[in-house]
């Protein structure tokens, strides 16, 4: 279990995508190394700065490269809300949003989360509507001053999405 620790302490410095194969690549066993990643994955479901949504996105990046295995994959999107501030949120390969949706507020010490317009949705492919973000997880929130992270490499999905 050390080897692993040690492997994700390196993910997580990790500059590129190709430093990132390269420490996966060097794991005696990949499936082992996809359980743990998965496994610290969901610890960062629910993110409550912009430090965690960034850890979220590294590990969303190593799931990609290991495969998700069982697992439902996810891409994490960082984008900009209507009214210009920043919004992140997981989607699976059918664009339904998963985990925790956020948007994020500028303050005079950096980013947090708004939780009026924040909400956790159903995961792992279980049909559930969105609720709003508990007054515990609000409360709980960090102002950090990070920039916030975008995926790299992108699950596997059809090119052409149609919309309403």
């Amino acid at each position: 279990m050390t080897a692993n620790t040690s492997s994700l302490t390196r993910i997580f410095e990790a500059e590129t995508i190709a430093d990132i194969r390269d420490i996966i690549s060097n794991e005696p066993n990949v499936d082992a190394m996809r359980e743990i990643l998965y496994l610290e994955f969901l610890k960062y479901t629910t993110y409550s700065g912009a430090g965690k949504w960034n850890r979220a996105v590294r590990l969303c990046e190593c799931l990609a490269v290991t495969g998700w295995g069982d697992h439902e994959a996810l891409e994490t999107v960082c984008g900009v809300y209507f009214n210009g501030n920043p919004e992140t949120y997981f989607i699976n390969r059918h664009g339904e949003v998963r985990f925790l949706s956020c948007v994020w507020s500028k303050r005079k010490d950096g980013f947090v989360i708004d939780p009026a317009l924040s909400f956790i949705h159903s995961a792992d492919g279980i049909p559930g509507t969105s609720t709003p973000l508990s007054p515990v997880a609000v409360n709980s929130a960090e102002t950090q001053n990070l920039k916030l992270a975008s995926l790299c490499n992108w699950i596997a999905k059809n090119p052409i999405c149609i919309t309403r």
